[in-house]
């Protein structure tokens, strides 16, 4: 208990130094807050949602191998965990476990995504590492956490990676990779509503390259996709050197027959290699992707934001641009608020003493940085929170209140054993009762 008071002192510390907010927009105190879920091993946090229907509930995507949460499974085993907490972050009974059954294999369950089902429930994919192996997971769950059915997962002896889980309108689609090195491509599959199903899978990439399915969008009531793929296809159709760059593909999902995605063309920087991380959509036709660029003959990491109008036959860019101020920093997540802002939360090294932080930055309806939103003492455009290990960021969303919440990963006095964060801050990113 005193340590993670101690973590609460220093969180508020390394956020508030040097900042004087106006106070007039600082919520109520029961309003903020700082907590911590997990035990006393490794937690490591991958998504949230809010769920707005009865009483306002947190509802966290992550993974454990702490006794007290999924049992002796073995230091080799993670589990897939879901937690409940009630709007003021406290913890609603107990963690949820969820362990694949791969025939007494050891397993690591690598989170990445949870989304709401528009029938109710919720539904979370991910990766699953085995017997040499990695495979897609998917499981579809209550309101209250109990499992619809079996968890599908493909058993198919080939590494997969889970990246992506959207809803269209007729089951659910999942985005990830399948291969390794120069022989991976994007990889789709469709499934039933019940995810039990599998109504067809597609692989697609260019030949001798590596392609991974990142991220996708539902359009036009869930009857189409588009999707993000990270590939090392060279920009220039008449050679070079590959670097990483984004396709941009769309395709109709209503099929019973696996789709050839069109591409709407590469998109990126001839001088830099660019990672997206994210793709979200402002209207069926207007679309922004954030990610992390480093340059061609550099090793330092900067966040980009693209946005981007889909017509018919291309992907015509709006916005670019590579963000200087925010040199060091890897982006995780974006949101967009009610007003058009974009939030985007990230980890980065801000003081060289307390190792990596978890970073909240804002940018403007044109994705202009704001400089203005940030810890003012220390010049960084961006808020940060974090104690003396390494923290970091996960997901970011505007809440129903207009607050922010961030998730995170958080070290407990820089040694392995990790916690699950879940911070609410004020409008203005601004964390002080």
């Amino acid at each position: 208990m005193m340590k993670r008071r101690l973590l609460d002192l220093m969180l508020l510390g390394a956020f508030t130094f040097g900042c004087t907010p106006d106070q007039s927009s600082l919520p109520e105190p029961d309003k903020i807050f700082i907590k911590y879920y997990g035990g006393a091993k490794s937690d490591e946090a991958a998504d949230f949602l809010v769920d707005e229907e009865g009483d306002l509930r947190y509802i966290i995507f992550a993974a454990s191998n702490s006794e007290e949460i999924v049992g002796e499974r073995g230091a080799s085993n993670t589990d897939f965990v879901l937690i409940f907490a009630d709007k003021a972050g406290n913890q609603i009974n107990s963690i949820r476990s969820y362990f694949p059954d791969t025939g007494g294999e050891s397993v690591v369950c690598k989170p990445k995504r949870i989304i709401k089902a528009n029938a109710g429930g919720f539904v979370m994919a991910g990766t699953i590492e085995y017997g040499g192996q990695s495979d897609m997971f998917v499981a579809k769950v209550d309101a209250d956490g109990n499992l619809i059915g079996t968890p599908w997962f493909n058993n198919s002896a080939q590494v997969e990676v889970a990246n992506d889980i959207v809803e269209i309108s007729d089951g659910f689609l999942v985005v990830g990779s399948i291969g390794t090195g120069n022989s991976k491509d994007a990889l789709m599959v469709k499934l039933g509503l019940s995810v039990e199903e599998v109504i067809w899978t597609k692989e697609d990439g260019y030949a001798n390259v590596s392609d991974e399915g990142i991220s996708l969008v539902p359009t036009q009531n869930g009857n189409r996709a588009l999707m993000i793929v990270n590939t090392n296809q060279a920009i220039d159709s008449e050679g070079g050197v590959p670097n990483g760059n984004l396709a941009v593909y769309d395709f109709e999902t209503n099929t019973a027959q696996a789709p050839n995605p069109g591409l709407l063309g590469l998109l990126g920087l001839e001088e830099l290699n660019e990672v997206a991380v994210r793709v979200r959509k402002i209207s069926d036709r207007e679309f922004y992707i954030v990610g992390n660029s480093v340059g061609v003959n550099s090793t330092v990491t900067k966040p980009f934001f693209l946005r981007f109008i889909n017509s018919s036959s291309s992907a015509n860019i709006v916005t670019n641009s590579i963000f200087d101020e925010l040199a060091g920093v890897t982006v995780e997540d974006v949101s967009r608020t009610a007003k058009g802002d974009f939030l985007i939360v990230g980890s980065g090294v801000v003081n060289l003493s307390n190792g990596l932080q978890m970073l909240l930055c804002k940018l403007d309806p044109f994705g202009v940085l704001d400089k203005g939103f940030g810890s003012g003492g220390s010049g960084f455009p961006a808020y940060q929170f974090g104690s003396l290990g390494d923290e970091s960021g996960a997901a970011v969303s505007e809440l129903p209140d207009g607050g922010i919440g961030l998730l995170g990963t958080i070290a407990l006095d820089n040694n392995a054993n990790t916690l699950i964060g879940l911070i609410k801050t004020n409008r203005n990113g601004v964390l002080r009762k």
